[in-house]
């Protein structure tokens, strides 16, 4: 009994980043009513289905930025996942891998992804492996409505895979970019996690932060529908991410949209696909 109280109530000690304890995931909000805001723009989060075939992956992207304007004419952004243009970790080579499927920013996959952000007229932001010479990152591109290369996020706090695949950890980055009235920021993955990403998006006072995924979320999440780190920034939170089988690793496709106070307004738990809602601010 000694011991799960002390899991309740202690939070993990890590220095660089922000954790909490368990209890603070039992203290779900209710939903701010977006009805009542003065500003308000939908945007929409996917879920993509985890290939190695860099062609196929830009296929992917492509026909699901259509479609999810064709049935919500309205989506003013839409977030993809972490690395979306081929595989998080192929265990069998990582480093070879993912040099195969760098890009450069801009380059070749940059401009036909601008030209689709262009002809939707839509915001896009795509995780992709960076190729800068002979250097690796693991980022995030952002495209505005005319195509342009707004922001681009490079990720500091790596996982074991990315130290595999041979990526550089990132020198501390905060990008942030515009839609109408609304400042969004960029995290990809553990970054979110980054007390100095916290600290700095706070004092830039952000209304969105993009949290680009390839991670199974918490179970806790889905049960009460509440995502705590969003009061950390107070910003929603739009978390995109993967779905399928990648060697050991089984990715669900969980993806949601949270307030600034945490409360989850739309989730997917497993799968392909996409979920839209407003995201407000006064």
């Amino acid at each position: 009994m000694a011991l799960v109280i002390k899991m309740l109530f202690t939070k993990p000690n890590i220095p660089e980043m922000e954790t909490m304890a368990l209890q603070e995931w039992f203290r779900s909000p209710s939903p701010i009513n977006v009805e009542d805001t003065k500003y308000r723009i939908k945007v929409a989060v996917t879920s993509l289905q985890t290939m190695s075939n860099k062609d196929s992956c830009i296929t992917q992207i492509i026909n699901l930025a259509e479609e999810i304007k064709k049935k919500e004419v309205d989506t003013r952004l839409i977030v993809f996942g972490e690395a979306s243009l081929g595989l998080y970790f192929d265990s069998s080579a990582p480093n070879k891998y993912q040099k195969n499927i760098a890009e450069t920013i801009p380059g070749n996959s940059t401009d036909i992804l601008g030209k689709v952000a262009k002809k939707l007229s839509v915001y896009l932001a795509i995780g992709l492996i960076e190729k800068a010479g002979d250097t690796l990152y693991n980022s995030m591109v952002v495209f505005d409505t005319s195509g342009n290369i707004i922001a681009t996020h490079r990720k500091s706090l790596l996982h074991d895979y990315d130290v595999q695949n041979g990526i550089t950890s990132a020198v501390d980055n905060a990008p942030t970019f515009y839609i109408d009235n609304f400042k969004i920021g960029l995290s990809i993955c553990a970054d979110a996690n980054s007390k100095w990403l916290i600290n700095t998006y706070k004092e830039k006072q952000i209304d969105g932060l993009i949290y680009s995924v390839t991670s199974n979320v918490p179970w806790i999440c889905r049960q009460m529908d509440y995502w705590p780190m969003a009061k950390k920034y107070n910003a929603w939170i739009l978390a995109s991410n993967r779905f399928g089988k990648e060697g050991k690793d089984d990715y669900t496709g969980f993806i949601f949209i949270a307030d600034n106070k945490g409360a989850i307004h739309k989730m997917k738990n497993n799968g392909i696909g996409y979920i839209t809602t407003m995201i407000s601010k006064n």
